[in-house]
């Protein structure tokens, strides 16, 4: 989890990082994370975010503040480009679809700033 912990710290942080380098960070869009089995849930995320949670009772508050996607989408662009991001992430790693995501979402925010 040291690519999703570094990725969430320099996007809340971006006063304090001047670059982030995340390696299949455990990004999740809110369609994985529902579609995951409850043994998965409670395994991978109910440790942070609360065991036992089903649906869409698992996007929590507590949840979305620490949600790359959401930190993302509402950043303050100008911040954001103070800060170099680097992914790294395996065609066919389970992750990528939430790592290209986000790499998405920082490219158009940057754009617009």
């Amino acid at each position: 989890m040291g690519g999703f912990g570094s990725l969430v710290y320099a996007l809340r942080h971006p006063d304090v990082f001047a670059a982030c380098v995340a390696f299949s960070a455990g990004i999740y869009t809110d369609e994985m994370t529902l579609g995951m089995t409850q043994d998965q849930w409670d395994r991978a995320r109910g440790l942070a975010y609360g065991r036992g949670l089903k649906g869409k009772a698992r996007i929590t508050d507590h949840y979305k503040s620490y949600d790359p996607l959401r930190i993302v989408q509402s950043a303050d662009p100008e911040k954001l480009k103070t800060v170099k991001f680097y992914f790294d992430c395996g065609d066919d790693d389970f992750r990528n679809d939430g790592n290209a995501t986000v790499h998405i979402l920082l490219a158009a925010a940057k754009d617009t700033a």
